[in-house]
């Protein structure tokens, strides 16, 4: 899934809409599952996108709504989130935290007070 950025509207104006198209079908199908039970379809299934390269087996990035990207690599039982020059950012130990740090709070950029960040 890629997003062609709409800069003529605030990102929160845009965050409502996207909502509106989102599978929540399929969001609580891969948040019922356990992190190490996750599989490279369930992470496509929910916008997800699988990169080759050298240095980790398993490295997917997600979007946000201005198409940035930020990075998740899987290292055994864990996800960890990288950001630039896929430096390590934090370990993810559940399937609520990976979907918490990339489609909450990085595509849709609300904060735990249900604001948008922007």
């Amino acid at each position: 899934m890629s997003f062609e950025p709409d800069f003529s509207k605030s990102y929160d104006d845009r965050s409502k809409e996207y909502i509106d198209d989102v599978d929540f079908q399929k969001l609580a199908d891969v948040r019922s599952k356990e992190l190490t039970d996750i599989t490279e379809d369930d992470l496509s299934s929910i916008g997800f996108v699988k990169v080759k390269q050298e240095e980790f087996d398993e490295l997917y990035f997600y979007e946000d709504l201005n198409g940035i990207k930020v990075y998740v690599s899987r290292d055994n039982n864990k996800f960890e989130l990288r950001g630039y020059q896929l430096r390590k950012e934090k370990d993810i130990d559940s399937t609520a935290e990976l979907l918490d740090e990339t489609f909450k709070k990085w595509r849709l950029k609300i904060k735990n007070d249900g604001k948008t960040q922007i």
